[in-house]
């Protein structure tokens, strides 16, 4: 990847039909998802409800981890019964429904977060305002963490707090990108910025940072918040991990954009996946949380050594090529879906096509190592538009590269 290389451009979508025909659903389910799942559409400052805009790269990221949204309870239905017994159950269900009005209408039920103008405000399940948070100085907001508001119990009191990436505009269009951490009654817990000056062999970078990604996890049985950043322009990036107070508990400073984290399913390491410029490539980084302040080694002639950085050696580093038809085609390799099972296994999809999920898709033990990997279908039915345009010269069927690649770098004994 060549040094200097702007952040590819977002692609904004301005009308619920277009958001609808990204997601391949009808507007109804767009909709509904919007209302119960949180699915990050955004509201027009100043429009009325249907004037909404949404990003495609926060629409992929809440797709591929939507699997999280809470189930909706239903009612069990009555049976008839006599006249006096239906009273009787009507009577019940007038008590037991105004019980869960009262319930349903209590501040903090909130279920969803949007911004609109210059404020934050939090929606119940029902789409109901519960309270609203102005950001002083701010013109426009927007959520920037692409899989959205967090909703977690930060201090062990029972109650989730909510973390929020919001990039705030002043009215001369300069950016600041921050933290939010709510209690579910609306007050302002903490606030954290990133004003950090990386200075490289290739020059330094400064604010503004935009989240990349943003994740409430267990390490070593502490609650923490992963929060990735990248530079608003070029591509060095930041993570930074904050205990629940926004106090800095490790920084990690990559040359390339990281734009997804997670945990180990033992909370012993920091899974944090992006693109890595002077290879080229997607990696996969497993960290140590209590050495993460610093950047890997580069080589000495390297534009992408970091001059003021401490040395981090990953617990292991997994490197994944470009594939053949991403090369071929020119596409970019730069966001990867990262799960953790139950059982510690790590699943990663690598996307080979810009905004289709045409994956190199890999299967890892809970030490990283390979279990399995292969491409996706619609891998294959983009390689055999690309054999029908001329861009690869040889079938599907007869690749020679069946399987995607991938290595796995353990650190220097």
């Amino acid at each position: 990847m060549a040094m200097d290389t702007p952040g590819p451009p977002r692609i904004r979508l301005t009308s619920w039909k277009e958001i609808a025909g990204h997601l391949g659903r009808d507007v109804r389910t767009v909709l509904r998802w919007h209302k119960a799942r949180g699915l990050p559409v955004h509201r027009v400052p100043g429009g009325k409800g249907r004037n909404v805009f949404a990003y495609t790269d926060q629409l992929d990221a809440w797709l591929e981890g939507s699997g999280n949204a809470a189930p909706v309870a239903v009612a069990p239905i009555a049976r008839r019964g006599s006249v006096r017994l239906w009273a009787g159950a009507a009577m019940l269900i007038v008590v037991v429904t105004a019980g869960i009005a009262l319930i349903l209408a209590r501040p903090g039920d909130v279920a969803s977060i949007t911004v609109s103008g210059d404020s934050v405000i939090a929606l119940d399940a029902d789409g109901r305002q519960r309270w609203s948070h102005r950001i002083a100085g701010a013109a426009r907001l927007h959520l920037s963490a692409p899989r959205g508001p967090i909703f977690a119990d930060l201090d062990g009191d029972g109650r989730d707090e909510i973390v929020a990436g919001i990039t705030a505009s002043d009215a001369q269009g300069h950016l600041r990108d921050a933290l939010y951490c709510f209690t579910d009654d609306g007050r302002l817990r903490w606030t954290r910025s990133l004003d950090d000056g990386v200075r490289f062999a290739s020059g330094t970078y400064g604010p503004p940072w935009i989240t990349g990604d943003l994740r409430v996890v267990r390490l070593d049985g502490r609650t923490r918040v992963l929060w990735a950043a990248h530079h608003d322009v070029w591509w060095p990036s930041l993570l930074v991990v904050l205990d629940e107070a926004a106090n800095v508990a490790g920084r990690f400073v990559h040359a390339g954009w990281i734009t997804r984290v997670e945990a180990s399913a033992d909370g012993r390491s920091v899974l944090a996946a992006g693109v890595s410029n002077r290879r080229d490539a997607a990696v996969l980084f497993a960290l140590d949380p209590h050495a993460l302040t610093g950047a890997i080694p580069e080589p000495d002639s390297s534009p992408y050594r970091c001059l003021d950085c401490a040395q981090v050696l990953p617990r292991r580093t997994v490197v994944f090529p470009r594939s053949e038809a991403n090369r071929a085609a020119d596409q970019l390799s730069l966001h990867e879906a990262v799960e953790v099972g139950a059982d510690g296994s790590v699943l990663v999809r690598v996307r080979q096509q810009t905004g289709v999920p045409a994956d190199a898709i890999f299967e890892f033990s809970p030490r990283l190592d390979l279990k399995r990997a292969a491409f996706s279908d619609l891998y294959w039915d983009w390689h055999r538009r690309l054999e029908s345009s001329g861009v690869l010269r040889h079938s599907a069927d007869a690749c020679p590269e069946r399987t995607p690649p991938v290595s796995v770098v353990l650190p220097p004994s």
